[in-house]
């Protein structure tokens, strides 16, 4: 599956409807089948175009206010991965923002909590050449 989808964004032939379609395969389905969805768009997500990256993280940001506790964490944890790999800064820097916005934009202090804590977390691990500067680029924001 993952050969067929990466070749389709190759080609530049995924749709943003596609891409509902290959996430909306996971919601509300068994554990194991939401860990193959989410581990096969950790792994395309780095050769999506923009557009599709951008769709991809407001699929999060939907997702993430009816989810669980449960799927938040499966949700947060998807989401970190893509920022744990990313030598550039480029990926870490848009999940910062979307947990900042997260933890932001909730009334409920156990998500703030958990949004706060992913993005802490990618500050202390992060693989970019710019660490110290990220990192103060964000403590200016607190």
């Amino acid at each position: 599956m993952e050969k067929i989808i990466r070749f389709i964004i190759k080609e530049k032939a995924l749709t943003l409807s596609d891409l509902d379609d290959i996430w909306l395969a996971q919601v509300g389905k068994h554990e194991a089948i939401v860990k193959n969805v989410q581990d096969l768009l950790a792994k395309l997500a780095w050769d999506f175009s923009p557009d599709q990256l951008d769709h991809l993280f407001e699929c999060f940001q939907s997702s993430w206010t009816t989810a669980s506790t449960k799927q938040r964490e499966k949700l947060l944890e998807l989401i970190r991965r893509l920022a744990e790999d990313d030598k550039d800064g480029d990926m870490a820097e848009k999940v910062l923002k979307l947990f900042w916005k997260l933890a932001h934009t909730q009334d409920n202090v156990e998500i703030m909590d958990q949004a706060l804590k992913a993005h802490v977390k990618i500050l202390d691990y992060s693989c970019t050449q710019n660490r110290d500067q990220q990192k103060n680029r964000w403590l200016d924001q607190c």
